[in-house]
């Protein structure tokens, strides 16, 4: 499956282990993970602006995404669906790689749960879905 991690998810992930950990290392070890420009960029920004985090850590961490994960330059228009024009960005990138999942902490993305084919789903509620096809 193709799945893209929304900022929140990758930061939560990141920095307070937790759930978002445990989908982003299901994801990353079973599935594929876009990442793209955009999201790297909100991910340094939101590291050093709101939690402090050292530049020198921010930067480990983008470059280690950039060569983990499927590092992509979407060229396709930028979607007008969201509220929030940062999602419209996000489902950007979706919708160039066909993506199968958009897991994000954001209750307003969520709540439009369906764009074109992808799930927009919370980070509980993709875990539950993938937990049930493991029984």
């Amino acid at each position: 499956m193709k799945i893209i991690l929304d900022t929140n998810v990758l930061i939560s992930a990141s920095i307070f282990g937790g759930l978002s950990a445990d989908i982003f290392t299901y994801c990353y070890e079973r599935h594929t993970i876009y990442i793209s420009d955009f999201i790297l960029n909100e991910f340094h920004r939101i590291l050093k602006e709101k939690l402090k985090v050292p530049e020198k850590k921010i930067l480990f961490k983008v470059s280690s995404f950039k060569e983990n994960l499927e590092y992509i330059k979407p060229k396709n228009a930028i979607p007008d669906i969201c509220k929030d024009k940062d999602d419209n960005s996000i489902c950007q990138l979706a919708e160039y790689v066909t993506a199968d999942y958009i897991i994000t902490g954001d209750k307003a993305f969520q709540e439009i749960q369906k764009f074109g084919n992808i799930k927009i789903v919370s980070p509980r509620d993709f875990w539950i879905e993938k937990s049930s096809h493991f029984h």
